[in-house]
């Protein structure tokens, strides 16, 4: 609790500093599940990986990007319904490398989806009562992935699950090398 609420009063006063460097998010995301499989399976939930095809260099901070995966996989552990299921993936468009995160929780109720980047909002209702939080997470996300020239949506229904989508702009289409 105490470094987010460190995070807030940093990006509060302008002080967030962005150490972004090319990165691979094929890579990040594979490091960060191969890092952390063990402990989600660990919890009772099935992980699913599937990487992009395309390679592409993004520019992002990769404590940063930590940050963000770490944060929204936590919600998703801790948001859960019956069905333990978490999906990641990693796709592209013709100008964005797309990450999703992917749950089949409880899901948020459409009216709360407008405020749930805001800081201290929580999603009070007797799904979630028992969870604990303090409303900050997806405050800091949302500005950890702007300040790295990125952009988060979400999508949610509720007692199907939640996906989050962020969009990093692509710096340079990394071509492929063909096995003999």
């Amino acid at each position: 609790m105490i470094e987010k609420l460190l995070d807030v009063a940093k990006n509060d006063s302008g002080q967030t500093l962005i150490k972004a460097t090319p990165s691979n998010l094929n890579e990040l995301v594979k490091q960060y599940v191969l890092e952390n499989r063990s402990y989600i399976e660990g919890k009772g939930f099935n992980l699913t990986f599937r990487n992009s095809k395309d390679q592409a260099l993004i520019m992002i901070d990769n404590d940063h990007f930590e940050t963000v995966i770490s944060n929204l996989t936590e919600n998703a552990i801790k948001y859960c319904s019956d069905k333990k299921v978490i999906q990641i993936s990693v796709a592209s468009d013709l100008k964005n490398m797309i990450l999703n995160v992917s749950d089949t929780g409880i899901g948020i109720p459409r009216k709360h989806l407008k405020n749930i980047f805001k800081k201290f909002y929580r999603v009070e209702d007797s799904l979630n009562a028992k969870t604990k939080g303090h409303g900050l997470g997806l405050s800091i996300v949302q500005n950890l992935i702007e300040l790295n020239g990125g952009a988060i949506d979400v999508v949610s229904e509720v007692g199907k699950g939640t996906t989050f989508t962020l969009r990093f702009l692509i710096l340079v289409k990394v071509e492929q090398k063909m096995k003999p």
